[in-house]
């Protein structure tokens, strides 16, 4: 029966050949999608059933006509369906997928090993790609107001967009929290003037009015309902707040060892990356201080019931509109995703230790493939995890399942370290840190 269906499709295959030369030669496109294509090769097979029904595919749900035959492709690694990938079921195939595809075919019905590089599962055109890149800041380290040619930062290291649009940096080693509107800096808390011993603003912790407030290393925030902004102030390990030209501390000290990111769930809550303690933080409106996930000053890699998950050094935090909330687990290397009660493993897989921290790697594709080197800050848009992925010098992205490089090379010439992302109509705004400027990605598609 092997032999017969073989024959068959090199009949099939060198009849659509010359379908397919006399199309190319009227520049005109194959008129099927992907999905059309699909099923018409599992037709040909005699219609057999897929071998399981688990869903392969996010966009191809299981009572969509076509489930059944990409199901099959899926299992006989025609097309790769894992982690949850996209199909893109509805786009017109192209001429190059349908000759991979037909070659995984034959391969398939003759006994010889197929492919494994994922062809239709990580169709890059899903993905937002990056126009104009532009730079606001001088890239030498300093504190300077002005516009994006006069203005100096030094190692910023969180991003927030305000209520009217403009964009907060926390300018982390100048100790200071500083605004950029209408194409210009200014500086909302500055610094105390005094340098530490390496050369940067010292830290201090003083509250009292915009003018006389002090931090030590503001490194995340996140803007309240009330309009009011919060302030993962690590370097005083304390979170403080700005509201109507004062600012107050409204947790610290012994509750925190270098809380590093920072933000709000619908209930009010404010959730914290408290990152030397390796745990995820919850202080309720009322004030009450709880361990959301991990075990807090016990580190390691665990998944499963959040208050025995482990985590190493977890930095950036983001929260979906259905209340999940993703993590970057910087020293794993990993991304994760507590939900329901439960933390698990979205992206990234865990490595061999190198020193204190795990491995890291740069590699796109599959989630459960894909590999960071110290991922930082982290922004959740319209189905999008838009990831600092530091020590690649890139921006990632995961959609669906999967990972993609929106920007960056892995070495540090145009990104140097980045550590934290902010998404706002169209634009990534993206702290460079060791670049000392804003980079400013324009976001096409997707």
């Amino acid at each position: 029966m092997r032999k017969s269906r073989f024959l068959f499709l090199l009949f099939f295959a060198s009849l659509f050949a010359v379908t397919v030369y006399t199309s190319a030669n009227e520049n005109t496109a194959p008129s099927m999608t992907r999905a059309e294509y699909i099923h018409a090769l599992w037709l040909d097979m005699g219609s057999p059933p897929p071998l399981d029904e688990n869903q392969r595919f996010l966009d191809v749900p299981v009572d969509d006509p076509h489930f059944p035959a990409i199901q099959w492709a899926a299992e006989i690694n025609i097309v790769f369906g894992v982690g949850g990938g996209m199909l893109a079921p509805d786009r017109v195939i192209t001429y190059h997928e349908i000759s991979l595809i037909d070659k995984r075919h034959l391969d398939y019905l003759s006994n010889l090993p197929t492919e494994t590089q994922p062809i239709i599962t990580y169709p890059i055109d899903l993905f937002p790609s990056a126009g104009d890149i532009t730079r606001f800041g001088t890239g030498i380290i300093g504190h300077a107001d002005g516009d994006a040619n006069e203005a100096r930062f030094a190692i910023p290291s969180g991003l927030v967009i305000d209520n009217d649009g403009s964009l907060i940096v926390f300018d982390t080693f100048n100790a200071s929290i500083r605004t950029i509107r209408g194409g210009q800096a200014e500086t909302l808390v500055t610094g105390s003037g005094i340098r530490d011993d390496f050369g940067f603003t010292a830290a201090f912790h003083r509250d009292g009015t915009i003018e006389n407030a002090l931090f030590g290393r503001p490194s995340a925030g996140v803007i309240t309902p009330d309009g009011g902004l919060l302030i993962a102030d690590s370097g005083n390990n304390a979170i403080r707040k700005i509201s109507g030209g004062t600012v107050t501390t409204i947790a610290g000290d012994a509750e925190f060892n270098h809380p590093t990111g920072i933000a709000l769930d619908a209930d009010g809550n404010i959730l914290i990356t408290d990152t030397l303690n390796h745990a995820v933080r919850l202080l309720t409106p009322d004030g009450e201080m709880l361990t959301l996930a991990g075990i807090p000053g016990e580190h390691g890699y665990r998944d499963g019931e959040a208050d025995q998950a482990l985590f190493l050094e977890p930095t950036g935090i983001a929260v979906t509109p259905d209340g999940d909330i993703f993590i970057a687990d910087t020293g794993n290397q990993v991304i994760r995703k507590i939900s329901g009660g439960y933390v698990t493993t979205v992206a990234g897989f865990i490595t061999e230790h190198d020193g204190d921290y795990r491995q890291g790697g740069f590699a796109d594709g599959p989630a459960d493939t894909a590999q960071f080197n110290f991922p930082r800050g982290i922004f959740y848009h319209d189905g999008i995890l838009f990831i600092a992925d530091a020590g690649n010098h890139a921006v990632r992205m995961m959609y669906g399942g999967i990972v993609h490089t929106l920007a960056g090379n892995g070495e540090p010439d145009a990104f140097n370290q980045p550590l934290a992302v902010a998404y706002h109509e169209g634009l990534l705004y993206v702290a460079d840190s060791l670049n000392h400027t804003i980079q400013i990605i324009e976001v096409i598609g997707g």
